[in-house]
């Protein structure tokens, strides 16, 4: 019983701590933001990729499109 109370008890102070406005900053700006800018720039050639594919796949549909309409119209 006495180990529960001592876990709830350093939670909430780590809660207390972590909520003010020092430590906030600090997470955000040492160790949240660097790791955020290596994710995406870990991701950004794939996003390129996609972003590439979908370009294709709308142009193949639009050529698709015009063609199916000169074969009604002809």
């Amino acid at each position: 019983m006495k180990f529960d109370i001592l876990i709830e008890n350093t939670i909430k102070d780590l809660n207390k701590e972590l909520k003010k406005e020092k430590n906030m900053n600090y997470i955000k700006y040492e160790i949240l933001n660097p790791l955020i800018e290596h994710i995406i720039q870990e991701l950004y050639p794939y996003f390129l990729k996609i972003i590439v594919v979908i370009i294709i796949l709308f142009i193949l549909i639009i050529f698709i499109i015009v063609l199916n309409l000169r074969i009604i119209y002809n």
